[in-house]
């Protein structure tokens, strides 16, 4: 017991001795190291994957010798292709970050970004230096899809959206990743135009829709009838491409057309209405045309304040309208009315009418007005038509005249003028018209009715005009009491009556006055004179009118100079002037 404590100083300087030669030698030998094993570094994957998936790659680090002061790592470089390596998590490992591996075997996912051959270096190392490389090969081909392309209806019609359905269908993608999931879509139509849209949006031809996996609905918009063939091709994102043809029967826009007539029968000349009515049967988007034919038959059509003859196009709207058909030829009228829609679709309905020629006959007289009838002076002429069995109301009238000779006056009717040989549009029954003459000559109208059945009649009516009054004058210079100093006086006359010339009144009227115009060369004016016929001068046939009477025959203001006169008769007519110069007897 008492050599305990020598031994234990022993011991301690020999431990002490120990620790000083290994620190000595340590700073003459760097990087002495203990326990320096290798390792091994294997892997097992599947050789094949597809685009955008994940091929479970399995590593195993094998020391030579466990020893628990080593660490080991690793990390990747894609030599070919375009993949990552992700955790157990989903993460994505960066190429050539350092990753420290707890566990010796352990796994991660390889996705591939693309198809083709990838080629991955891995590199395993460890705290001592170690390392090993291992080379890892992908065989990538493109991930199969499904493509469905059916109608979403079995009647597409032009102008109208016609529903196409598209279904991709894809597995071993990422749910949640629109890329892997998007879809590029091209077209082409044989046989026939069209486009297709997608949420309101059109695309040509050749352009792309981009679509998403699943189920989505195209519109297929056209305006041409037929049988079309639609070809698309869907395109992954991975480049994987499937085409598919579709036969589609597109039919132009349907629609009903009904035309009926009034009546089946009538006369020549009388319009019928006619009702119509279009219904469309695809909804109401098209504009319509409509026309009609009457073939060998005469007629018109009345629409919407229009007339149109056959062959004649004119717009009309859907639903129900109304026309007028008139024919003016007798027989069987066959109508043709035709509409054609914006789609061209052609629809016809026919419409038979019997027309039977009316011939109204009827009686004319024609009276004039109990009056005296003078030049310009209007008067009343009464014409009557009387049907001999009862007047149609559809039936019209027209009144022409003429005259025996010169033409005499005018007609005015319902403010209108209507002269010599011009159509009156007479009123049915009585109907009183003003005349006017422009004679004071006695002379003959001659009436002639017709009404629209070609049915005339005529009449003729004598009118006595009261003649306006006739002028006769001479003007003269007379020299008067004559002999003795101082010789004769000297007098201008005007005469309206001697042996060769009388003025006259007629119709039983008598001469009232006479107005006499002269010029006065004194005072350089015309005077004017009225006188009673009665107060004329003079004997026997020869009547005059005395203007002056001068001692001198240079202070005649009268003579040789210029005069007009007229005559007046008892109706107040006054007769045309007669001009002259006073002559020197």
């Amino acid at each position: 017991m008492k050599n305990h404590p020598t031994k234990l100083r022993a011991l301690f300087g020999g431990l002490a001795l120990g620790a000083f030669i290994l620190f000595s030698c340590t700073k003459d030998f760097d990087d002495i190291i203990v326990d320096n094993f290798g390792f091994s570094f294997t892997e097992e994957h599947d050789a094949e994957g597809v685009v955008f998936g994940t091929t479970r790659t399995s590593f195993i680090l094998t020391p030579e010798k466990e020893i628990t002061t080593v660490e080991y790592y690793m990390k990747y470089n894609v030599l070919e292709g375009d993949g990552s390596f992700l955790n157990i998590d989903g993460e994505t490992i960066s190429e050539n970050d350092t990753i420290n591996l707890i566990k010796h075997n352990f796994d991660y996912n390889y996705k591939h970004m693309d198809k083709g051959i990838h080629r991955v270096e891995v590199l395993a190392w460890d705290s001592n230096n170690n390392s090993e490389v291992i080379e890892l090969v992908y065989d990538v081909k493109q991930t199969n899809f499904t493509f469905l392309l059916n109608k979403g209806s079995d009647d597409f019609i032009v102008n109208t959206y016609n529903p196409v359905i598209v279904n991709l269908i894809r597995d071993n993608v990422n749910e949640d990743s629109e890329e892997e999931n998007a879809f590029e879509v091209t077209y082409q139509i044989e046989n026939g135009t069209a486009k297709l849209s997608y949420q309101d949006e059109e695309y040509e031809e050749g352009e792309k829709l981009h679509l998403q996996k699943g189920e989505s609905e195209l519109g297929y918009l056209t305006d041409v009838p037929g049988e079309h063939k639609l070809i698309a091709t869907a395109e992954a994102a991975d480049g994987a491409k499937v085409t598919r043809e579709l036969i589609i029967k597109v039919r132009n826009k349907d629609y009903t057309f009904i035309a009926n007539a009034s009546e089946s029968k009538a006369f020549t000349g009388n319009p019928v209405p006619v009702s119509f009515n279009i219904t469309e049967k695809d909804g109401e988007s098209e504009e319509f045309t409509m026309s009609y034919t009457s073939i060998g038959n005469n007629s018109q059509l009345f629409y919407d304040g229009n007339t149109y003859s056959p062959g004649e196009t004119f717009s009309v709207p859907t639903g129900s309208f109304n026309g007028v058909y008139t024919g003016s030829t007798d027989g069987a009228h066959e109508i043709v009315f035709t509409t054609v829609s914006t789609s061209g679709v052609e629809k016809t309905a026919l419409v038979n009418i019997e027309y039977e020629k009316y011939e109204e006959f009827f009686d004319l007289s024609v009276s004039q007005a109990a009056v005296d009838k003078y030049e310009n002076q209007p008067f009343w002429i009464t014409v009557v038509t009387n049907a001999n069995a009862g007047h149609d109301p559809n039936v019209t009238y027209e009144l022409t005249y003429n005259f025996v000779g010169a033409t005499a006056g005018y007609m005015r009717y319902k403010g209108i003028i209507y002269r010599e040989g011009e159509s009156i549009p007479l009123d049915y029954g009585s109907t009183s018209i003003q005349f006017t003459p422009e004679t004071d000559e006695n002379f003959t109208i001659n009436v002639r009715v017709e009404n629209s059945t070609d049915i005339s009649n005529s009449e003729s009516e004598p009118i006595t005009m009261f003649k306006k009054p006739v002028a006769m004058v001479k003007g003269e210079k007379h020299n008067v009491s004559c002999g003795g100093l101082n010789g004769c006086d000297y007098q201008v006359r005007i005469y309206t009556c001697w042996d060769v010339a009388c003025s006259e009144a007629f119709n039983g009227s008598t001469i009232r006055r006479v107005e006499i115009r002269i010029w006065n060369r004194k005072d350089r004016k015309w005077s004017t004179f009225l006188f009673n016929y009665n107060d004329a001068s003079g004997s026997g046939v020869n009547r005059y009118f005395l203007l002056e009477e001068r001692g001198k025959e240079r202070d005649l203001r009268f003579l040789d100079q210029r005069y007009e006169v007229r005559i007046e008769d008892s109706n107040g007519q006054w007769s045309e002037t007669v001009t002259g110069n006073v002559i020197r007897v």
